[in-house]
């Protein structure tokens, strides 16, 4: 089924603009492969980009994609990886990380877009 939502189509110079001095966050678990996929996107957006590497211990690991985030991980929180107010759009890329852009998504508001690239093995 198809929306009736309109969509706006800009040209590049528009989005340039309109993305100038904007951030981006890349949440992976550090592998190349899904970092260069990551960055290339926010690169051709001409965002400003901040790594968020996660490493989730065991038994989250082996929970992840389905999983929570560990019970440490807070965010939005004062301090801490995911700290400080949300950039405009975050991209994550790989099992582990799948937790961390749900609970992202879930804590952030109508301004930050998520994106998730590949298919992070749900079934």
């Amino acid at each position: 089924m198809f929306s009736n939502s309109q969509h706006t189509i800009v040209s590049n110079e528009n989005c340039d603009n309109l993305l100038r001095g904007k951030r981006g966050w890349i949440v992976t678990n550090g592998f190349a492969g899904h970092i260069i996929q990551c960055e290339g996107i926010l690169e051709a957006l001409g965002l400003e980009i901040e790594y968020k590497t996660v490493n989730p211990p065991i038994p989250w690991r082996y929970l992840a994609p389905w999983g929570p985030t560990p019970a440490n991980i807070r965010i939005g929180a004062a301090k801490g990886p995911f700290a400080g107010p949300l950039p405009e759009i975050i991209i994550g890329s790989s099992r582990q990380a799948v937790p961390y852009i749900r609970a992202l998504t879930k804590y952030g508001n109508k301004n930050t877009l998520t994106v998730f690239l590949q298919n992070p093995g749900t079934g």
